[in-house]
């Protein structure tokens, strides 16, 4: 939701912000289709991997002070 139209639903802030920092989905696993390299590692086809989507809700390059539970916070992306 984010920014426009939270002022229409009552404590929608605080629903997004804690959606923000406790997610419901912390991380999910995954098999490799196709060889592939992230940063400098490579990832052979069939390899399981371990995704971390709850670790981009802290990404302090997204988030100014990300470890803080901030209902007031202007941007919120899921």
């Amino acid at each position: 939701m984010g920014g426009a139209g939270r002022e229409r639903i009552p404590g929608a802030a605080v629903v997004e912000e804690t959606l923000r920092y406790d997610p419901p989905v912390q991380l999910m696993g995954r098999i490799t289709a196709d060889d592939m390299t992230i940063g400098e590692t490579t990832v052979v086809k069939g390899d399981t991997t371990m995704l971390l989507p709850a670790a981009a809700q802290r990404d302090p390059a997204a988030y100014d002070r990300p470890d803080e539970f901030d209902p007031d916070r202007e941007s919120i992306r899921h």
